[in-house]
């Protein structure tokens, strides 16, 4: 364990290395909060992104990261979307599309049977590198 400033309060606290730097009072509040979110959209089917923000006091970051980690869902119809990492289509949650999910469970397969396949990696416009012309 090592002693860590709490990113949200400024606390000092003990961190164990794993998972965000809060202190365990603010993990608390957030985990309130999260409950809070996950019960409204229980009860809300198609509440939108802005609804559940001025309802249960979330952040649009915070509701984003839990996208990610799966840990809620939005409804189809509240169009809340956050976008694939590999190829950048609007997905519901998690951090690949199914194509993606698909196309890295082959590729993996292929590496561990020692096969090489012949599919080239999507890259999205904005992780190219860029040239500044003199």
């Amino acid at each position: 364990m090592e002693v860590q400033t709490c990113s949200k309060c400024g606390r000092l606290f003990n961190w164990v290395g794993i998972g965000p730097m809060l202190c365990p009072m603010c993990k608390d509040q957030e985990e309130d909060t999260f409950k809070k979110v996950k019960e409204y959209l229980w009860d809300n089917k198609g509440a939108a992104m802005a609804e559940v923000i001025e309802k249960c006091g979330a952040t649009e970051k915070q509701i984003k990261q839990w996208l990610r980690e799966q840990r809620i869902e939005f409804s189809k119809e509240s169009g809340v979307t956050i976008d694939c990492e590999r190829c950048g289509k609007p997905i519901l949650s998690g951090k690949l599309c199914t194509e993606c999910r698909k196309q890295m469970e082959a590729e993996l397969k292929a590496l561990s049977t020692g096969e090489e396949l012949p599919v080239k990696k999507k890259i999205r416009d904005h992780d190219r590198m860029r040239f500044l012309k003199q």
